[in-house]
């Protein structure tokens, strides 16, 4: 026969084992909710993803170029830098990777491939419905000499 404390500490070993595994219970419930309400509120920024095809004319952002001018010295201001340069021409498409390769033809130094999220449909201009955003360019300068200079 056993002993009625022997009893009793089984019972309460029994009871706290299940303290213990009720507590585990309930923290893989609050991390499988944290995870739910993570996803739900990145998943409010996301978007579709931007396919471009071959010969298409996209902006490429300048938030690296910027970065790297403001951490070269502390006196640098890139406040009215361009965010975005171009239009280049997509040359490549991987888009399963979402990567696509420019054609960058003054920047030999340069790798031309280039993530989704850098790029941007270039919209050209159009004159006739916004005639204030033509640029204009300065004509021939003819100096006393009578020399033309550009």
């Amino acid at each position: 026969m056993i002993p009625l404390d022997e009893v009793d500490d089984v019972a309460r070993a029994l009871d706290i084992l299940q303290r213990l595994h009720d507590d585990i219970q309930e923290a893989k419930d609050n991390l499988l909710k944290a995870k739910v309400s993570q996803a739900e509120f990145v998943n409010r920024h996301w978007r579709d993803e931007v396919v471009f095809a071959t010969v298409d004319r996209v902006m490429l952002s300048t938030f690296r170029q910027r970065r790297d001018y403001l951490q070269k010295d502390d006196k640098h201001i890139a406040k009215f830098m361009p965010r975005y340069d171009g239009p280049y021409t997509i040359m490549n498409t991987f888009p399963n990777r979402s990567v696509y390769t420019l054609d960058l033809p003054n920047s030999p130094n340069v790798f031309l491939s280039f993530h989704t999220s850098l790029l941007s449909h270039y919209n050209a201009n159009d004159n006739d419905l916004f005639p204030g955003h033509v640029c204009t360019h300065p004509g021939t300068i003819v100096t006393e000499d009578g020399e033309i200079e550009w």
